[in-house]
């Protein structure tokens, strides 16, 4: 809003000249008038004139109150959001240059936000914005290009993005050059720059961006430098509350990549991460309070840590977790628990999960018999080439136990079991008259 120049400021009688103005639709006066009514400087606090103000600035095509108007409403300052609304000023303030409503148009349609979604329009604005030195949109844009999502894969186009995105503070830009040119991935892999474009960005403080750099010094096979370098960085970013760090910390104390062991050291660093939530540290600490040789031995806490990590879907501990109630171990036995840590550890892909379900389920233990759902998970786990399995889905076919009859896909299934020199697969095949290879 003008300031007053050469007369003492008179917050009043601007606003009656404001409005005097605004009533013969002057566009500055509409917008100056509407900005306060909205603060109630001057003028009595009024939000729908101010609305109703802005909107008729706006339609004259003023940028200022296109944009004054496209916040009003995503803000929601007279009642409840309307993002519809400020999806549509955006956009026309971003067709007007502005760059951060460019930004938020190609976030709007990337999310489906007050628009329908659509990654070309995201794109095509968030390229616009990139061009305006928006350095989160040329984040974005370069991702689309990396990707292929929304334009053509273009790695140089990505690069080129990533690199001014970079230059713009965002650490995850530079972290994804150290990925690119790491892996060789659409460019000629070049460890030299990935070590300067992780550096930079670990440089600017990020716990993502250290962890990354730390990650590529251990890999392969590290110095004794390169080890501590990582070592250090991995602290920095644990100790500023990255679980995955701290996680990581715990493996290098546990000897990875050639470092000294040193086990109650891991099994701190692995309950920071486990206690953050990381569902494969919780898993971790449960087997070293599992392991006799671990010199940390403690089935209570072993079972508390199996359990979160079972509800925090990792599927080794949803199946050990199985294990423990079907055997009583650790825990009171309760075999529908144990049936129902099983199912979701095979809904997974846990192979021996799968057949052990499958056995359980035949056999009507912790749940009713379901001969047809034993042989689905018989077969699930057959696919991923369990020989127990193989066997146990030929003997359903062959018997029509919960399938239908089917010689030929049993003659399959013990064939498959006859390749890893299985003999009971051997003794079916001969027994159904079929040679053995």
């Amino acid at each position: 809003m003008p300031q007053g120049t050469g007369l003492p400021e008179n917050v009043e009688e601007a606003a009656r000249l404001f409005q005097s103005a605004a009533a013969h639709d002057d566009t500055i006066a509409l917008y100056n008038i509407a900005l306060l009514r909205l603060s109630g400087k001057g003028a009595v606090k009024d939000l729908d004139r101010a609305e109703t103000a802005l909107r008729k600035a706006a339609r004259k095509d003023y940028l200022p109150a296109i944009q004054a108007l496209a916040e009003f409403y995503a803000l929601g300052t007279a009642a409840e959001p309307d993002l519809r609304e400020a999806a549509y000023w955006y956009e026309k303030a971003a067709e007007r240059g502005d760059t951060q409503a460019q930004f938020l148009t190609g976030r709007f349609y990337a999310t489906g936000t007050g628009v329908p979604p659509s990654i070309r329009q995201a794109a095509k604005w968030f390229e616009r914005a990139a061009e305006g030195g928006h350095a989160t949109a040329a984040h974005n844009i370069a991702v689309f290009y990396l990707n292929g999502r929304g334009v053509a894969r273009d790695v140089a186009a990505a690069i080129k993005w990533f690199e001014r995105a970079s230059e713009g503070g965002i650490s995850a830009a530079g972290v994804q050059l150290g990925r690119l040119y790491s892996a060789g991935n659409g460019v000629p892999r070049d460890q030299a720059r990935a070590a300067e474009w992780l550096s930079k960005a670990a440089d600017g403080g990020d716990a993502d961006a250290k962890m990354a750099y730390a990650m590529f010094l251990i890999q392969d096979e590290p110095s004794a430098e390169r080890l501590a370098q990582a070592r250090a960085l991995l602290t920095d970013a644990a100790e500023a509350g990255h679980p995955a760090a701290a996680f990581q910390l715990g493996g290098l104390h546990m000897g990875r990549s050639g470092g000294a062991v040193d086990v109650p050291a891991a099994a701190q660093w692995f309950k920071r991460a486990a206690s953050a939530g990381h569902v494969e540290a919780q898993h971790t600490l449960a087997l070293l309070y599992s392991d006799p040789k671990s010199g940390l031995k403690d089935p209570q806490a072993a079972a508390g840590w199996i359990v979160k990590a079972a509800d925090g879907g990792n599927a080794a501990a949803q199946f050990k977790l199985a294990v423990m109630y079907c055997t009583g171990q650790g825990v009171e036995q309760d075999l529908a628990k144990g049936v129902t840590w099983y199912e979701a550890a095979a809904r997974q892909g846990h192979t021996t999960a799968q057949y052990n379900l499958a056995v359980m389920l035949g056999r009507g233990q912790g749940r009713d018999a379901d001969p047809a759902k034993a042989a689905e998970w018989f077969e699930a786990a057959a696919k991923q080439g369990m020989v127990e399995a193989q066997l146990a889905i030929g003997d359903a076919l062959r018997a029509g136990d919960g399938v239908a009859q089917d010689r030929d896909q049993a003659l399959h299934w013990y064939r498959q079991a006859a390749q890893q020199n299985n003999e009971g697969a051997r003794r079916r095949l001969q027994a159904m008259g079929e040679s053995v290879g």
